[in-house]
């Protein structure tokens, strides 16, 4: 009885064991960081947040990067370059089929990183976004557009703006027609409200 709970127990260690080697070392991330110019970039960190809870940072010495990720977790793999915008790579494997993790899957990009003082609307949104399509058994690649606003150089306006949309302006009454006269005539004729309004107007314009 005691050598057949002993096998038992063996088989069970060895299945979990494989069950465990399964899952780890699930997904291989790999590929080269580059310049907006495509020249390889030396020497930067891959910081990697799972769930946004753990992280690890990675430091690299060429400009090829090669990283493992665990399966049925969210993963935020961060670019880190100094003198460099950073940018991050979203990877959504929470829910992966059993099927999938029995074969290693491999993700293979390169990485463009702008130099500092480069404007950018989407720094804080992914560059890319990999989600696994079970059709396709395997991770898809989205790259979301860059936004660019469009203008129209022959819209004109209906009517001048206000001075005040334009920064370190100073008005200007050439085109302005001042009140200075007071008639008290019309004054008298009005109601206290209309009054009140004429005379905060008056002030004004004096």
């Amino acid at each position: 009885m005691k050598n057949k709970l002993n096998i038992a127990f063996l088989l069970l260690s060895i299945f979990l064991l494989q069950n465990s080697y399964a899952n780890e070392k699930f997904l291989k991330v790999k590929g080269n960081l580059v310049n907006v110019a495509k020249n390889p970039l030396n020497g930067f960190e891959i910081k990697i947040v799972l769930d946004d809870l753990d992280s690890t940072t990675t430091p690299f010495e060429n400009d090829k990067f090669d990283i493992w990720l665990p399966a049925n977790r969210v993963a935020k793999v961060y670019f880190i370059k100094q003198g460099f915008i950073t940018k991050h790579l979203l990877i959504d494997a929470s829910f992966i089929p059993s099927f999938a993790y029995k074969k290693k899957q491999v993700i293979e990009l390169i990485v463009e990183l702008k130099k500092e003082g480069t404007v950018s609307k989407n720094a804080n949104k992914p560059f890319c976004t990999a989600k696994f399509k079970a059709s396709e058994t395997k991770f898809i690649l989205t790259y979301p557009q860059e936004t660019k606003k469009s203008i129209n150089t022959n819209f004109k306006a209906p009517f001048p703006p206000p001075v005040n949309t334009y920064k370190g302006a100073k008005p200007n009454d050439r085109n302005l027609t001042t009140i200075t006269d007071f008639n008290p005539i019309k004054a008298k004729k009005s109601n206290p409200f209309t009054q009140f309004i004429q005379g905060i107007l008056f002030a004004n314009l004096n």
